[in-house]
């Protein structure tokens, strides 16, 4: 998953999806040092309870990296002459 961000820069221009993903990351890398050190099951089951709840959050965020246009109004002026210029 980091070598996927690291491919592609696009990814750290929308920082809360480049932030989120940062957090998977890190708790994914706890998850396996506790399953690589054959730590307590009770830690790798908490471990892997807080890659899940992390996933959950960056799927319940909604993300709308597009800024709407603004759209000017559509105002003219019209200037007639009257008289003689």
């Amino acid at each position: 998953m980091k070598l996927a961000i690291d491919k592609n820069p696009a990814l750290y221009l929308d920082e809360p999806i480049s932030a989120d993903l940062e957090k998977i990351h890190k708790s994914c890398k706890v998850y396996i040092y506790l399953y690589e050190k054959k730590s307590d099951i009770d830690l790798i089951q908490l471990g892997g309870y807080e890659v899940k709840m992390n996933v959950e959050k960056m799927k319940k965020k909604i993300y709308n990296p597009n800024l709407p246009i603004k759209t000017k109004k559509n105002i003219r002026y019209h200037y007639f002459s009257v008289g003689k210029d």
